[in-house]
């Protein structure tokens, strides 16, 4: 598949290294994301970068990311409190 792009992500804020990862999906810097570990466990990171053009190094094996993370309901009923 070539019509995907690139995102540089974090784990944490601050001095973390970056991760890069495919994806489909647009996103902004400071979108959350949820990505599954080699392990098969699922993480939350922070998009910090987004490449206008894919971000490929021969020899590495990227992957995908699962899915933006929307905290539209979650926002909406913390308001309600």
């Amino acid at each position: 598949m070539n019509n995907f792009n690139t995102v540089s992500v974090q784990f944490e804020s601050g001095d973390q290294p970056r991760y890069t990862y495919k994806t489909l999906e647009q996103y902004a810097p400071g979108d959350m994301a949820i990505i599954k570990t080699k392990s098969g466990f699922f993480k939350f990171v922070h998009v910090v970068e987004v490449h206008s053009t894919p971000q490929i190094k021969p020899g590495i094996n990227y992957t995908w990311l699962v899915q933006k993370l929307d905290t539209t309901d979650y926002d909406r009923l913390v308001s309600l409190d």
